[in-house]
């Protein structure tokens, strides 16, 4: 879900990580560009990261939410894609590895038709670059 740079507020980020903490398919959510989003978006962040742990992508670049918090934001992440890594959800492994997780026809394919692996995550959920 990409809301960069849409002005939110940490009010927004409130409201935004109660719709989403029981979201069933949420895994990447992007606030980046967002400067009203201080320390206080940040807890709610980590608490929207701790009890929805199919998250495993959250971009808070360029807002106000502090270090303290984005260091545990990080590690709850991680905890996140080592959970979601037998389900070939890992989204923060190299490319080369995530393609094996697809139908080897579908690598194959890819492979054939294009040099370029900037299109190597077919088959799989949105890859944030």
């Amino acid at each position: 879900l990409n809301l960069s740079g849409n002005g939110l507020s940490n009010a927004a980020v409130k409201e935004i990580t109660s719709a989403c903490i029981t979201h069933p398919k949420l895994q990447h959510l992007d606030l980046s560009n967002n400067i009203l989003i201080t320390r206080t978006g940040g807890q709610s962040l980590l608490s929207l990261v701790q009890r929805n742990q199919r998250i495993v992508e959250l971009n808070c670049q360029q807002t106000l939410v502090t270090e303290y918090f984005e260091k545990r934001i990080d590690r709850v992440l991680e905890h996140n894609i080592s959970r979601a890594a037998p389900l070939a959800v890992k989204s923060t492994t190299p490319r080369s590895h995530r393609d094996t997780s697809s139908s080897s026809s579908a690598v194959v394919a890819q492979q054939s038709s294009s040099s370029s692996s900037s299109s190597s995550t077919s088959g799989q959920h949105h890859h944030h670059s």
